[in-house]
């Protein structure tokens, strides 16, 4: 178990494992942005909160060249107190049983290109349904507010999966300007695992929720 707070005791998100961790004692001046650059991450495909990279409450960053190989979200953006936005991703390898690509509420200004993308089902207990690319506004939990999504390109993505893209608003609350350009998407089933026609909002809104699944599962859009 690893803490990143000065009690040396975890808390919530705390508590998940972590390879490399930057916390808010951290400044960069004005202007500066964060590279990510030719970085493999294996990790262990059996293993929940086994995300490849999370970016939460960050600007101006860019991923380049990397190879992520694991069993839960691949990249993540998502936010607790600011927005995510200004993230450039490209030319990366990723391999999940989760969602590779997943987006949370007030996140703008964002563009993955060049992204290779393979995904597969696991058991319904595992958070994610092997979505290529997962985006959704709704609030974590009822101590949460949802959160404006927009200004999203997904350009020269290549994706086989079991299952398809899942792109979810939320009352009052919808996502807006989501640009998928030269996307070529196999989906198709390979393992034995269930792959019944059910959605999963987990963890927030409504968890697992039978419901037609296709090539995109869209709501609350605009």
């Amino acid at each position: 178990m690893v803490s990143w707070n000065e009690t040396g005791a975890c808390l919530g998100d705390e508590c998940r494992p972590r390879l490399v961790g930057f916390i808010a004692s951290i400044s960069l001046r004005t202007g500066a942005y964060t590279l990510i650059h030719e970085v493999s991450i294996s990790g262990d495909f059996n293993t929940p909160n086994n995300d490849g990279i999370d970016i939460e409450d960050s600007k101006n960053t860019f991923i380049s060249r990397c190879r992520i190989d694991t069993g839960d979200d691949a990249i993540c953006l998502k936010t607790s107190t600011i927005p995510v936005y200004n993230l450039t991703a490209v030319d990366c390898w990723i391999r999940s049983k989760s969602s590779a690509i997943k987006l949370g509420r007030n996140v703008s200004d964002v563009t993955f290109s060049n992204i290779n993308i393979t995904t597969r089902y696991y058991d319904e207990s595992w958070w994610g349904r092997a979505e290529p690319i997962y985006i959704t506004s709704c609030p974590r939990d009822e101590t949460a507010t949802a959160g404006s999504i927009t200004d999203i390109k997904f350009i020269n993505i290549t994706a086989t999966s079991e299952n398809g893209v899942f792109l979810s608003g939320f009352k009052g609350q919808v996502l807006s300007d989501i640009k998928f350009i030269n996307v070529n998407m196999i989906f198709k089933r390979w393992t034995n695992f269930s792959g019944r026609e059910v959605v999963d909002y987990r963890p927030g809104c409504q968890g697992l929720v039978s419901r037609s699944t296709g090539g995109f599962m869209m709501e609350f859009l605009d």
